[in-house]
């Protein structure tokens, strides 16, 4: 069951980190995500946001990787630092 505390991905400013609690997403992107480490639990940190954020800079993990906007609205998270770093 989610919690009302989970925001999407993409409503984290830079500096923010977010515990990974669903992927709302199916097929080959989820599982090309779940392979890059976002999985249940994970921390996820926003980096940067790029010009007119329709891309996101995100740590997973120890690795910086961009992620789109649209996927990132898919990424639902808590706010804060409850995962597991790696």
């Amino acid at each position: 069951m989610l919690s009302n505390a989970c925001v999407a991905l993409c409503e984290l400013s830079p500096g923010e980190t977010g515990t990974l609690h669903y992927i709302n997403l199916s097929g080959i992107l989820r599982l090309r995500l779940m392979d890059l480490g976002f999985t249940h639990g994970v921390l996820i940190e926003v980096v940067r946001k790029g010009p007119g954020g329709r891309l996101l800079a995100v740590r997973v993990r120890g690795t910086v990787m961009a992620i789109r906007h649209n996927d990132a609205l898919r990424l639902l998270v808590a706010r804060g630092r409850t995962g597991t770093s790696g």
